[in-house]
């Protein structure tokens, strides 16, 4: 018996051992880099391990995007920062943006 336990905890031990904890990411303030007639480009910059999922919420409440129940727009991490094109806003309309 001890023969089968002894490779079952060196097994355990060596992944509990090289188990790495992940640091929370680290988000940037948002640019607008492009405004069009009727939208946007806007990018963040974004550092940490195992980014998910990276978009931008939008409307025209605030408590709305705050609560994440405004539009949503997905984008891709590339180099350490994302970027979305947000299309169809309203000209003379208050829009909030949150990463």
């Amino acid at each position: 018996m001890k023969k089968i336990l002894f490779p079952i905890w060196s097994a355990l031990l060596l992944c509990v051992t090289s188990c790495v904890q992940l640091e929370p990411p680290t988000i940037g303030t948002i640019t607008i880099d492009k405004v069009t007639s009727d939208g946007i480009t806007c990018s963040v910059t974004i550092e940490g391990d195992e980014i998910a999922d990276c978009g931008f919420y939008y409307g025209t409440s605030k408590l709305n995007v705050t609560n994440n129940k405004g539009s949503k727009v997905q984008s891709t991490l590339s180099a350490g920062s994302f970027s979305a094109v947000i299309t169809d806003l309203k000209p003379n309309t208050t829009y909030y943006i949150k990463r």
